[in-house]
């Protein structure tokens, strides 16, 4: 293997290591705030990649709030459109 090849895998496993993180970081922030009855009702948007990686499974206080997932990233989106998307979570 190349010195290239390697340290191009060795960037991806890190980058990929930083997104598992701040996957546990926010589901264990919202696990917090249902518990804490901070939050009334949730919806969870992210792209495909991270929703699918997010629940470990959720804690039952924040699956029973949870009202929906969007697996999309609405990033840039108007905010009519992503009022459309909740809407239909």
């Amino acid at each position: 293997m190349h010195d290239t090849d390697q340290r191009d895998r060795h960037t991806a496993v890190k980058h990929e290591g930083r997104e598992i993180h701040i996957r546990q970081l926010v589901n264990e922030m919202l696990t917090k705030q249902a518990l804490g009855g901070e939050v009334d009702h949730l919806v969870v948007i992210a792209a495909p990649w991270t929703l699918g990686e997010l629940p470990e499974p959720y804690h039952k206080a924040l699956e029973a709030k949870l009202g929906g997932e969007i697996a999309s990233g609405l990033t840039g989106h108007l905010v009519a459109d992503i009022e459309k998307a909740i809407g239909t979570a």
